[in-house]
């Protein structure tokens, strides 16, 4: 579960934990998050958004 209140470097160093441990990011929970106030956090996670916008649609 992660804090929606840490900082970008915190932030970083999760996204890094998870790629080293070559776990996929496509589910996060946020501590006393809710739907419409997690999107625009997970949003501004650099790791995440990057992961989200290299996905495709398998033909």
């Amino acid at each position: 579960m992660w804090d929606s209140h840490s900082t970008p470097e915190q932030f970083d160093a999760l996204v890094k934990a998870t790629v080293d441990q070559k776990a996929p990011i496509n589910y996060t929970v946020f501590k006393d998050g809710n739907h419409m106030y997690t999107w625009s956090v997970a949003y501004n996670i650099e790791g995440i958004r990057d992961w989200l916008f290299s996905q495709t649609k398998e033909k």
